[in-house]
């Protein structure tokens, strides 16, 4: 597949690249460090997926779409990534409709999540956009071309950028970097359950043709 392998490296490398931006012992730090594995692992599980061809694009919108959706129910208030996750729920459910599609809801509902920890998944995720991006926009399918939502959204790097900088300034340790450290491993974790769903979506779609 064209978005697997070599490419899926590259991107988790630039990805921990880009995102490296703190020195040890802060916030920063221990968010990328502590929840490592389970947002390389969601990398790597979503990079089997070409975003070149209609399945694995419309798997890969059915995933950010029950994602984002969830974590906008479930948000504490003074997220700054909220405006964010909300036009990125638009766009992908606007694709869906394009591909003819529609996105299912987790089957339980999460416990609240910190608007640190929202923040840090919804702006960290445009990190690896431009790579992403390419992936899609190597596609001969018209139908994939047309839904080009998505992928044509700002590319929020100034909020990561501003995130980034504010987590530099918070501990590492402590109760408030423990909750919020907690809540980006479930955010992480609501990632890999909507790519399940949208995996046994794709399959019961076949299995009725």
């Amino acid at each position: 597949m064209a978005s697997s392998g070599v490419f899926a490296q590259t991107f988790t490398e630039a990805h921990r690249d880009m995102s490296d931006t703190t020195t040890v012992g802060d916030l920063r730090s221990r968010l990328r460090s502590d929840t490592r594995d389970r947002h390389e692992t969601l990398d790597q599980r979503l990079f089997r997926h070409d975003l070149a061809e209609r399945d694995g694009l419309t798997t890969f919108l059915l995933t950010q779409a029950t994602a984002l959706a969830t974590l906008l129910g479930v948000v504490t208030e003074g997220a700054r990534a909220l405006e964010t996750a909300k036009d990125l729920l638009a766009r992908a459910q606007s694709d869906l409709r394009v591909l003819g599609v529609t996105a299912s809801e987790l089957e339980q509902r999460p416990a609240p999540m910190s608007a640190l920890a929202f923040d840090y998944v919804v702006f960290g995720s445009r990190l690896g956009n431009t790579f992403l991006r390419k992936a899609w926009a190597a596609s001969v399918d018209p139908q994939v071309q047309t839904a080009q939502s998505y992928f044509t959204a700002p590319d929020g790097l100034d909020g990561w950028r501003f995130f980034a900088r504010s987590m530099a300034l918070r501990p590492a340790v402590g109760s408030e970097a423990d909750a919020t450290v907690a809540d980006a491993a479930r955010a992480f974790l609501i990632y890999h359950d909507a790519l399940d769903g949208a995996e046994r979506q794709m399959e019961r779609a076949y299995a009725s043709t």
